[in-house]
């Protein structure tokens, strides 16, 4: 429906577990955020690790515009937390 090769997405607000949460399962809790990605914005998804896999959890409906999209989301939410953590040591030094 969307083709989401044209605008990479836009992590926004985003919120990292430090350490994981832990919920039920084993899965653990690694981030809350929301994404812009033409023609939508998603609010409260949650990067989790489930059996060592990353996944989104959110129970917004519109996520299926966008649902081919996982794995580019995913990365970007990594790149935005790698980068917040960096800058939280240079902070330090």
């Amino acid at each position: 429906m969307t083709d989401t090769n044209q605008r990479p997405p836009k992590i926004l607000n985003m919120a990292m577990c430090m350490p994981p949460q832990k919920l039920k399962g084993g899965v653990e809790l690694l981030a809350t955020f929301g994404v812009l990605m033409y023609p939508v914005c998603l609010k409260n998804l949650r990067l989790v690790r489930e059996d060592g896999e990353l996944k989104i959890w959110t129970s917004t409906p519109d996520m299926r515009f966008i649902a081919e999209a996982r794995p580019v989301i995913i990365a970007a939410a990594q790149e935005v937390a790698r980068q917040a953590i960096e800058d939280m040591e240079e902070l330090a030094e």
